[in-house]
């Protein structure tokens, strides 16, 4: 597969550009690192799709619950 030096200069300007956004606030996130290689993929033609899970946040019901038994039976320390 030979790369155009038109492809090339796209793929330098587009990393480039990206860089300057994703750093912006100090810090590169995956979604961030996923745009970038979407958009490289269509610079090269090649199909690709990204499918990033979003984290579950933890149900607290039982940590209330955990947080009151430690109070209730506190740990004894033997002198």
């Amino acid at each position: 597969m030979g790369l155009s030096i038109f492809k090339i200069f796209n793929i330098f300007g587009r990393v480039s550009s990206w860089a300057e956004m994703a750093l912006e606030d100090g810090k590169i996130t995956l979604s961030e690192v996923a745009n970038l290689a979407e958009e490289l993929a269509v610079i090269l033609g090649i199909p690709l799709e990204i499918d990033i899970a979003q984290p579950v946040k933890e149900s607290t019901e039982n940590s209330d619950e955990v947080i009151s038994q430690a109070e209730a039976s506190p740990h004894k320390t033997e002198a």
